[in-house]
Formats: C-alpha cells, sequence, structure tokens
C-alpha cells in the first residue's frame, strides 16, 4: 500500500510517498501530517481499512498557504497611503479587489490596477488603486 501527501493544485507529492506492507486481511490506519507552508485539505477516504491482493493508495491533500494579498489606495500625487488591508487565503483562492469611496478622492481611471482580481499564488500580490 502506499501513503501520498500531496500539493491539491500541482499534484506534487510533499514528501516521498511511504510504502507499507502488510498481508491480505490485515487492518491499517493512517494518519495525516502537518506540513510547514500547507494546510490540509481532503483525503482519498481510504485512510484506514484492511489490505487486500490489490495496492491501495491513500493521499492526502493540501493547499499551499498563500503570502496574501496587500489591497493599497493611494493617493496619485503624493503616494500617501489613504487605506490599506491585508487579506489571506491559500494558493489557488480566487479574489477581487475593488476601489473604494474615499472621502475628497476620486478614483484615477487612467491608473486602474491589472490585477484585480484573479487568484492567489505562493507570492504577495498587491492590488495598487490610485485617486
Amino acid at each position: 500500500m502506499l501513503v501520498r501527501y500531496k500539493d491539491r493544485f500541482t499534484g506534487n507529492l510533499i514528501e516521498n510517498e511511504t510504502n507499507i506492507t502488510g498481508y491480505e486481511g490485515k487492518s491499517y490506519n493512517t494518519e495525516r501530517k502537518a506540513f510547514d507552508g500547507y494546510i490540509f485539505n481532503s483525503d482519498s477516504g481510504n485512510t484506514s481499512g484492511n489490505m487486500g491482493r490489490n495496492t491501495i493508495i491513500v493521499e492526502y491533500l493540501y493547499d499551499r498557504i498563500s503570502n496574501g494579498l496587500k489591497e493599497e489606495h493611494l493617493d496619485s500625487r503624493t503616494g500617501e497611503v489613504l487605506y490599506e488591508e491585508l487579506h489571506d487565503g491559500n494558493v489557488g483562492d480566487s479574489y477581487s479587489i475593488g476601489p473604494m469611496d474615499i472621502s475628497g478622492y476620486k478614483l484615477d481611471e487612467n491608473k486602474l490596477p491589472n490585477n484585480s482580481s484573479g487568484t492567489l499564488s505562493n507570492e504577495l500580490t498587491v492590488v495598487k488603486y490610485y485617486y
């Protein structure tokens, strides 16, 4: 039997698969593990049972934790930060950040971000709106 701990989005192994030997009818019980930079998502549903004639493959799927999303609303003349917020998420999560109504400021339509919506990656994503 094989136990695999995989990145859900890439399909890559997080660590080498474990080969467990036994005999038909022998009971088995596997456990999920903790990995730095990942959060558990799901498993294949056969994490325990009895071994059979055919190879059993148990998979644990994990999501990589993103470095997040930073939302910035800036004064286009001075660069002053009018508002900012950090958002958490996992790699592969979708996001959408829109402009704000900020008293005394008007959105600069010529400097709209091209990444106002998308999918989180390993890298910090920064969405900037100018007013």
